[in-house]
């Protein structure tokens, strides 16, 4: 589970009987699917409570795989522009599966970053990737500022 205690509220907009919530990366109202609402809490919650600056932040970020185009959901960069961490946030109602873990270790296969979650905020698998071999995580690692 992700702490949201102490995390900003998210900031919301009606228009046209539809629901929007602020992204604050890409500085806009993004409509407030479930999925986007548990995406900017966690965005937050990295920015917040994990020292994660939103300026290496990437929002579903595209990637051929198999010449299909796909998106990651966040991508975290260190501060040399290296993939960190991987996100794949699913709704807050869905159930945590091993196909999301699959998703996630399939982006990665482009990008090899060191960190994949998957999270409904509610559930949250962390894991490491470390030589070819992935190990489950208790939570989800500090950015280093050095």
């Amino acid at each position: 589970m992700v702490d949201l205690e102490g995390i900003s509220s998210l900031l919301y907009q009606k228009r046209n009987n539809t629901l929007f919530v602020f992204d604050i990366i890409r500085k806009k109202y993004r409509v407030a699917t479930p999925e986007e609402i548990v995406r900017q809490y966690f965005i937050r919650f990295l920015i917040e409570k994990r020292n994660v600056s939103q300026a290496l932040i990437n929002i579903e970020r595209g990637l051929y795989y198999n010449t299909l185009l796909k998106r990651v959901d966040i991508i975290v960069y260190n501060r040399k522009g290296v993939p960190w961490m991987l996100v794949e946030c699913k709704r807050h109602d869905i159930d945590m599966k091993i196909d999301a873990l699959y998703q996630n270790t399939t982006y990665n296969s482009v990008f090899h970053a060191p960190f994949l979650v998957v999270t409904n905020l509610k559930s949250t698998l962390v894991f490491e990737t470390f030589e070819n071999k992935t190990f489950e995580r208790t939570e989800i690692p500090f950015f280093d500022l050095s």
